[in-house]
């Protein structure tokens, strides 16, 4: 399967969460939080690579925006794929093998339950640094990055599918979790 099936897939859930919702309330009890998440998934590239194993690590702080279901926040983070043995002929031609990401952006989240499951979607855009690992150089370039998201907020904890989309066609896909500190909102 190519990668943009994937890509399609995962702006079709979130879609489909925001659209089939059943309530509507604040994300989460926390007023802000500040925290990180550890991930791992596949980078899917346009480019002659297939998919690679992949690691992420993201450190965040968000806040309520009132008493509305909507969050915003920044986040830095870097995507890693995993060390893996490459073996090369000393005559074999420069070929891409895989692209690391580091970024700083923006997002905003949009809260909901299904039953008294709470669960959020997740937009946003990132300054990233994309570094194009090749067998004899690398290629370094800065690229905005969409970020997408869906999860389950659970207040201190948070696990959520994350999708990381480059303007070249890669695409990062990442199953998360981490731990958050906040103060709890007044009641």
């Amino acid at each position: 399967m190519k990668y943009h099936h994937f890509t399609y897939l995962h702006l079709i859930f979130v879609i489909c969460f925001l659209l089939f919702e059943t309530n509507c309330f604040a994300q989460s009890d926390m007023l802000w939080r500040v925290g990180g998440q550890y991930g791992i998934g596949n980078t899917f590239c346009k480019k002659g690579s297939a998919e690679n194993f992949t690691m992420s690590l993201t450190l965040s702080f968000d806040m309520a925006i009132k008493n509305t279901p909507w969050r915003c926040g920044v986040e830095v983070g870097a995507m890693n794929q995993a060390i893996a043995d490459y073996f090369f002929e000393e005559d074999e031609p420069d070929r891409f093998i895989r692209p690391n990401f580091a970024y700083a952006g923006a997002f905003s989240d949009y809260g909901f339950y299904i039953g008294k499951l709470p669960l959020f979607c997740r937009a946003g855009l990132a300054y990233a640094r994309q570094s194009d690992m090749w067998i004899y150089h690398v290629e370094n370039k800065n690229i905005p990055l969409v970020i997408t998201g869906f999860g389950t907020d659970l207040d201190y904890l948070k696990v959520m599918l994350n999708g990381y989309i480059a303007p070249e066609g890669n695409f990062v896909l990442t199953l998360s979790g981490g731990l958050y500190l906040g103060m709890k909102k007044k009641k």
